[in-house]
């Protein structure tokens, strides 16, 4: 991860450098983003990046925690304005991620990563590393969750709804992202999904 110089960087720099990182990431995929590019448009010389960072993984990495943070205010957010309704949840943080997709750079951005953690997914699951640090935070949520909407309020129970709701999310706009949907067309897919988590799919 950023050294401590970096952290301790006056916030404007900071953001500097962060935006000049994401417009370059947005541009080309990972494989083909330049640090001149990104050095360049920030305004710092080339050995204060590393000062600052490994390589530009190092930079990715607090690029998208940068973003991850976002996206954690809006989900806390979305649980208070909904009353801990986990359904509510996914279709508010859906909305707020459209939102942000409107944006070209952003589009591109959204593209280029998930052509990245496409690339790297094997790669992960070979050094153990998956997805569970982002469903433990998920997990950590559990507490502000309404638990009268659970069939099985069990702490076990709760997890798996959790898990499934945000699979069921993340695929969903990562497949409308990708095909280029609007976001009605995402949102009632994704209204579809929930109604056959919520009810099941088998007859009664």
């Amino acid at each position: 991860m950023a050294t401590m110089t970096f952290h301790h960087l006056p916030e404007e720099k900071r953001e500097a450098i962060l935006s000049a990182a994401r417009r370059e990431f947005s541009r080309v995929p990972f494989a083909k983003t330049s640090i001149n590019r990104i050095i360049q448009e920030a305004g710092i010389p080339r050995g204060s990046f590393y000062m600052y960072f490994e390589d530009k993984e190092d930079l990715l990495k607090i690029v998208l925690q940068s973003m991850m943070d976002e996206i954690k205010i809006t989900l806390m957010a979305s649980l208070m304005q909904s009353g801990g309704q986990l359904r509510a949840t996914a279709l508010q943080l859906h909305d707020h991620m459209y939102g942000i997709y409107q944006s070209k750079e952003n589009q591109d951005f959204m593209k280029n990563m998930m052509l990245y953690f496409q690339s790297t997914v094997e790669q992960a699951k070979s050094e153990n590393k998956g997805e569970q640090p982002f469903k433990d935070k998920l997990f950590r949520l559990i507490p502000l969750l309404d638990e009268s909407q659970f069939a099985d309020p069990s702490l076990e129970g709760k997890k798996a709804a959790v898990d499934i709701v945000f699979s069921v999310l993340k695929s969903v706009m990562v497949n409308s992202f990708m095909k280029e949907q609007t976001m009605d067309e995402s949102r009632e897919m994704l209204i579809r999904y929930l109604d056959i988590i919520e009810n099941g799919y088998l007859r009664k």
